[in-house]
This record gives structure tokens, sequence and C-alpha cells, in this order.
């Protein structure tokens, strides 16, 4: 399959006392050639200059030698694809190209954005609703709880006293 464009990226290799590896770029190259999408509804000339490619499949090509990892991903024919940039019309020819004004260029794998998509609005929830069950759980180990006839009765004048909100607060208690 013919290469469009490539990001080839080298890492040096980090290991802590713990063995855990991490990485640190050491260089990174992106090139691409300009190339055309055909969508169904017609074919479109997308320029490869600044274009940035975003989380493409691993080559096969990427290997690791000592405290080096050398990584290659690549922008091929026929990958399904989105695409965000300026659409500008140049003697009647559609061209995407970087929009200066908003500094994007990019593109990524269907997958990507499509499981990206799906997963956002997963994580906002989970953090709204953990943030929620902290308080909640704040706010009951805070207070104080006695048992009253088989009736549960929750003083929150602890909650007051450990924030210390008698002497801030704008009315009496």
């Amino acid at each position: 399959m013919p290469c469009i464009g490539y990001l080839y990226k080298v890492d040096a290799i980090n290991r802590d006392k713990n063995g855990k590896i991490s990485y640190s770029t050491i260089s990174k190259e992106t090139v691409c050639n300009s190339f055309q999408i055909n969508d169904g509804s017609g074919v479109i000339t997308v320029s490869g200059d600044h274009l940035e490619l975003i989380d493409l499949p691993e080559s096969k090509y990427s290997y690791s030698a000592g405290d080096r990892r050398f990584q290659l991903f690549l922008l091929e024919e026929n990958m399904k694809v989105l695409l965000i940039g300026k659409a500008t019309n140049r003697n009647q020819e559609v061209f995407i190209e970087k929009d200066p004004s908003k500094d994007v260029f990019g593109v990524a794998t269907y997958e990507h954005v499509e499981q990206w998509n799906l997963l956002r609005p997963l994580q906002q929830s989970f953090v709204k609703y953990l943030l929620i069950l902290i308080a909640c759980i704040s706010v009951i180990l805070t207070c104080e709880i006695t048992v009253h006839e088989n009736e549960l009765l929750f003083s929150f004048k602890s909650l007051l006293e450990v924030f210390n909100l008698k002497e801030s607060l704008p009315f009496q208690l």
C-alpha cells in the first residue's frame, strides 16, 4: 500500500528503581504529501503541509534497541480517517488546508475518534458522580449520628465545629 505520510518518533527508554518503564521523546518527524479524499460525494485535495497525524496505528517497522524506541506511524491509502481543517476554493478546485486563525489541521483514524466520542461523555459523568459521592460521604463522616427509638438522627453541629463555621457565618446558629 502506498504511504501518504508518516510520523517517526525516537524515544529514550527510562527505567526507575522499581523497574517501571517511561519514555521521553528525543526527536519527532512528520512528513505528509498532498493527497485526495473521496467521501462518496466527490473528491477533494488535502494539503499535506502542517498536517498533524493523530493516533495512527503503529507500523510493523517499529522496534526497540538498547535504550531507544523507534516508532513509525503510517497514513496509508484506503484508511478510514476523519479530517479537520479549512476548506478553500482555488481555481474551481476545493482544498483542505490548515486554518491559520484556529491553528487546527489534523487527521485521525475513524476508530480513534469514534472511541473518543463514546468514552469522553462517560468519563465526564463518572467524574461528576464521583465528586457528588465523595461530598456525601464527607458530610456523613463529619456529622454526628445517633440512634433514638429506631430513628437515625444526624447532627451537623459537629460539621460546623470541624470547619469552624460559627465565626465566619453572618448569622447565628
